[in-house]
């Protein structure tokens, strides 16, 4: 860790590392709260880990799960995961999460392009812990157009060759359910999936890459549109090398830029 900064400088308000959906979900609620924001990325790609997951959370009294008819309450939800994960999670987190975990969903989806929907029928794991539910608490990003992108969606990490049927077409969690069940409907859905993948033409002369985004892509997607429309920038292939430090403070952080070391001042956090 280097004691103070030197040599060329960028200065912002807040530093993020990584672009994850956590950092970029940190970067847009900073972002909305008037801060100049940087966030940059030692990959060549945004999106980490989270691009290539399945993009699901799991959020206990969301406002999703009455519109699947299925009702929650606090009480239920920190009986269920104080019960699993008994002392070594203090009851006060389990019940910040519970609180805040529905806060931040109602939040994102009313200022962000994040939008989900609750699935009904994924249950909770332990359907014998009291307090658990036989879905809702499970939610599933919404499929979004990568066309609202530009040509910022090839940036974007690619997900796993196994959320994708033939290699190509993406499906989200509940279509994914059905396929892999072989539910009734499942060719018919492979079928849909397909037409709707081979029409997306001049692109399909481009790229193999689907631009109808699901799962982890899709919760990239969305975050990645909001913090474009916020001017929040992400310089790729800029990994960070030092945290900056003044008086015992973090001030920044020392980048690679270019191939070049760069020290990024910044006066609210990194």
């Amino acid at each position: 860790m280097a004691d103070s900064a030197s040599g060329p400088e960028h200065k912002v308000d807040l530093l993020v590392v990584g672009t994850g959906a956590g950092a970029m979900t940190a970067a847009i609620v900073a972002a909305k709260a008037g801060l100049k924001v940087l966030m940059v990325e030692k990959s060549r790609t945004y999106g980490g880990t989270s691009a290539t997951s399945g993009g699901g959370l799991w959020i206990p009294c969301n406002h999703l799960m009455p519109g699947v008819g299925i009702e929650d309450n606090e009480a239920d939800s920190i009986t269920y995961m104080s019960t699993l994960s008994g002392k070594d999670v203090p009851l006060r987190n389990v019940e910040s999460f519970v609180k805040n975990g529905a806060r931040m969903l109602r939040w994102m989806e009313e200022n962000t392009e994040v939008k989900y929907i609750a699935m009904a029928e994924y249950a909770d794991y332990y359907q014998q812990v009291p307090g658990s539910r036989p879905g809702g608490r499970s939610i599933d990003p919404i499929p979004y157009d990568a066309r609202k992108l530009g040509d910022d969606f090839l940036n974007m990490q690619t997900p796993h060759q196994q959320l994708r049927v033939m290699g190509m077409m993406g499906y989200s969690n509940m279509e994914g359910a059905v396929l892999l069940s072989k539910a009734p409907g499942w060719f018919k859905l492979i079928v849909k999936l397909a037409v709707e993948y081979f029409s997306d033409v001049p692109w399909r002369f481009r790229s193999r890459r689907s631009r109808r985004l699901v799962m982890g892509n899709a919760l990239i997607g969305r975050l990645r549109r909001t913090l474009l429309d916020l001017d929040v920038p992400i310089w790729l292939s800029t990994p960070a090398t030092e945290i900056l430090r003044k008086d015992g403070r973090v001030t920044g952080a020392r980048v690679l830029r270019d191939g070049k070391p760069l020290d990024i001042i910044a006066s609210r956090g990194v």
